[in-house]
C-alpha cells in the first residue's frame, strides 16, 4: 500500500521560462491538486521559481544548482542531502542536467534508497559519453519524454529498457486557459472589427519560430481573402518587431498585421484569435503554443517539427504542413478560411482532444504512475 500523499522534489534549474520550465512547473502544480507534498527546487529567483510562486506552490531556493564551483557543488550535496532527509522526500524528479547530476551524485554518496526520475523535454538528443551512461545507468530509475523522438533516442543511446522510458506530453491547465466570454470587448480593445477573421502566430520573435515564413503566407492568403488579419506577439529574441514590421511594410501587407510586443494575459489574445499557427522551423519538443490554442477552441495549422504533429491531428483539429515552405502553410489557412463549417469543427476537436488527451489531470496522473511504480519495485 502507498500512502495518499507522496513527498515529491521537483528540481526545476532551467534558466529561463521556456517550455521545459513550463512542463515542470505544470506537472507541479498537477500533483499538487491531486494531493501530494510538493516541493520545488530551483536556483535563486530564477523565472521557474518566480513562476512557482505565483502558482501557490512551495520552493526552496538556497541550492545554487546551476553552479560551475566545485566547492559550490560539494556544498550543495550536502544542501540537498539535509532536505531529502528533512522533507522526507520520497521521489525526486529532475528536469536539466545539473539538477540529475547533483541528484544522481547526493543519493549514490549518501546511500540513500530514493527514485530519480529524469524529464526530458530539451529538442537535443542525451549525449552519449560516459559520464552520461554513467549518469542514465546509475543515477536514473525512470525517464519521462516529452515526445516521441526524445523516447526513442533514450532507447537507442543507452539501451534502455522499454519499461523504463515513458512518454508523457504536456498537459494544458484548463480552469486557466479556457474562453470567457469576452471576444468582442477585447476585439474592440485591440482594434480589431468583429467580422475580421484573424490568423494568430504567439511566442518569442526568434528565427527558429518561422515568422518570416508565417509573412510570406499572409502575403499569399491576402490575394484570395484580402480582409483576414494576421497576429504576431511575443517578446524579441533574436527578431524584432521593427524588423518584423520592416519586412510586413516592403511586402505591401501593412493593412492586414497587426503587431503587439509581450502581452501579459495571452489568453486576450487566444480570445480574439480564430486560427492559430505554429510556423517553427525547429524546436518545438514540447508544443505548448499548439495546446493553448487548442484549448481556447480554436483550429491550428502547424509545422511537421518534433511534437507538433504530436498535438494536432492532421484533418481532425487542424493541418500540418513541411518546415519552411510559406506556400504549403498559406494553403493550409486558405482551407480554413473559405469553409467556416470546417473551422468550427476543427475547433470543437481541438477542445475536446484537449479534454481528453492533452488536460492537467491526465498528465499529473500519469507521472505518478511512474512515481509509484518506481516505489513499488523498492
Amino acid at each position: 500500500m502507498f500512502p495518499a500523499k507522496l513527498n515529491i522534489l521537483q528540481v526545476i534549474n532551467v534558466r529561463w521560462y521556456n517550455a521545459c520550465a513550463h512542463y515542470a512547473v505544470t506537472l507541479s502544480l498537477g500533483l499538487a491538486r491531486r494531493g501530494h507534498n510538493l516541493l520545488v527546487v530551483g536556483d535563486p529567483d530564477s523565472p521557474p521559481i518566480r513562476e512557482a510562486k505565483k502558482k501557490g506552490l512551495e520552493v526552496f531556493e538556497e541550492i545554487k544548482l546551476s553552479t560551475k564551483n566545485p566547492f559550490e557543488l560539494v556544498r550543495n550535496i550536502f544542501r540537498l542531502k539535509n532536505l531529502l532527509t528533512e522533507r522526507n522526500i520520497e521521489i525526486v524528479n529532475v528536469h536539466r542536467g545539473e539538477g540529475h547530476t547533483l541528484s544522481a551524485l547526493t543519493r549514490n554518496l549518501n546511500g540513500l534508497r530514493l527514485p530519480i526520475v529524469r524529464t526530458r523535454g530539451d529538442v537535443r538528443p542525451p549525449r552519449n559519453d560516459v559520464f552520461c551512461k554513467w549518469l542514465n545507468r546509475y543515477g536514473t530509475d525512470a525517464v519521462i519524454a516529452a515526445n516521441r523522438a526524445l523516447q526513442k533516442s533514450y532507447l537507442d543511446h543507452f539501451s534502455m529498457p522499454k519499461d523504463r522510458v515513458s512518454l508523457i506530453p504536456l498537459g494544458i491547465d484548463q480552469e486557466e486557459f479556457k474562453p470567457t466570454g469576452q471576444r468582442t470587448a477585447l476585439r474592440q480593445k485591440y482594434g480589431i472589427d468583429e467580422n475580421c477573421i484573424v490568423v494568430g502566430l504567439l511566442g518569442r520573435l526568434s528565427p527558429i519560430k518561422g515568422h518570416l515564413d508565417f509573412i510570406e503566407a499572409a502575403g499569399i492568403v491576402v490575394k484570395r481573402f484580402p480582409e483576414t488579419r494576421f497576429l504576431i506577439a511575443g517578446g524579441e529574441a533574436q527578431l524584432t518587431l521593427s524588423g518584423l514590421k520592416r519586412q510586413i511594410d516592403r511586402s505591401g501587407q501593412s493593412e492586414n498585421f497587426i503587431l503587439l510586443g509581450i502581452v501579459e494575459d495571452v489568453r486576450e489574445l487566444l480570445e480574439i484569435l480564430d486560427i492559430g499557427v505554429v510556423a517553427s522551423v525547429g524546436s518545438e519538443a514540447i508544443c505548448r503554443q499548439a495546446l493553448e490554442y487548442m484549448a481556447f477552441g480554436l483550429p491550428v495549422v502547424g509545422t511537421d517539427i518534433n511534437a507538433v504533429p504530436e498535438t494536432i491531428q492532421e484533418g481532425v483539429n487542424g493541418y500540418v504542413v513541411p518546415p519552411g515552405r510559406p506556400g504549403k502553410m498559406a494553403a493550409a489557412i486558405e482551407r480554413l478560411l473559405f469553409d467556416p463549417d470546417l473551422r468550427r469543427r476543427f475547433g470543437e476537436c481541438s477542445r475536446l482532444l484537449v479534454e481528453q488527451e492533452f488536460n492537467l489531470a491526465r498528465f499529473s496522473l500519469c507521472t505518478e504512475q511512474v512515481y509509484l511504480s518506481l516505489l513499488h519495485k523498492r
